[in-house]
């Protein structure tokens, strides 16, 4: 009886989508987890609080049906448990949306800073067994079907209110790495010396005299092919407009600074 209220316990539990994200088995599980879920706030910035976790909650809901309907027509099935349906999600949403960066060869392949986030899914698909495929195919297709906006389903909002309370839970949890850095470049600015031009206007100088501020390309002469391209990624087009002036119309250049950014 206790064995049977168990089973109904993780069947249930296994169509919570939120849930059965955190239901883990092993530490080197957890690990490669949260190294996923930390970098899925690359995603949260490229389409935007309300936009991200209404898509989240959506392919969720989606790709928890999915296996759903599957398991009534399969006997015996086995879900495991985990972070699966979200691991299929953001592979595809970091192939297709994610621009790539930095490319290199090993044993001539080439590859780019994606690699290794691949990787780590990978290794955390191949760790949890066999049945673990399942629920991140279903997380493909869920998003699949989001993408293609059918049945108008992308039309479906978060409430802002609780898109800024998951964005703010997000900033709180995942932006130790962005307070150090912002520290660090507090640091480095409190030893820019400010020295007087001519016309009596202050301007930061560094060590030397040298000026720290780095030059700019004139906004007006910026290229609006290239701004299309950008926001097409997903990026603001403000934000577009500033990265390409400040790499002179270098497009992997900005896509670089805005992503680190």
């Amino acid at each position: 009886m206790l064995g049977r209220s168990y089973g109904l316990n993780v069947n249930y539990i296994a169509y919570l989508p939120f849930i059965r994200l955190f239901c883990l088995k092993s530490i080197s599980e957890i690990f490669l987890s949260s190294i996923l879920i930390y970098t899925s706030r690359k995603l949260e910035r490229n389409y935007g609080p309300n936009k991200y976790f209404s898509m989240l909650l959506i392919t969720l809901l989606i790709a928890s049906g999915l296996e759903h309907i599957v398991k009534r027509f399969m006997s015996n099935s086995h879900l495991n448990l985990g972070p699966f349906p979200f691991l299929g999600i953001c592979f595809y949403l970091y192939y297709y949306d994610i621009p790539g960066i930095h490319d290199y060869h090993i044993l001539g392949i080439k590859l780019n800073n994606k690699a290794f986030i691949y990787s780590i899914g990978i290794q955390l698909l191949l760790q949890s067994g066999k049945h673990s495929f399942f629920p991140f195919f279903c997380g493909i297709v869920a998003t699949i079907i989001y993408s293609l906006n059918f049945c108008n389903i992308q039309k479906i909002k978060v409430p802002k209110a609780i898109a800024r309370v998951a964005s703010y839970v997000y900033d709180k949890t995942l932006s130790d790495v962005d307070r150090v850095q912002q520290r660090r470049q507090v640091s480095e600015d409190s030893w820019v010396r400010r020295a007087p031009t001519p016309s009596g206007i202050h301007q930061p100088f560094g060590i030397g005299g040298i000026s720290d501020r780095p030059p700019e390309l004139p906004l007006d002469q910026v290229s609006e092919e290239l701004v299309g391209q950008l926001v097409a990624m997903g990026f603001d087009r403000e934000r577009s407009c500033r990265a390409l002036s400040q790499s002179f119309n270098n497009v992997q250049g900005a896509i670089a600074a805005m992503l680190q950014g």
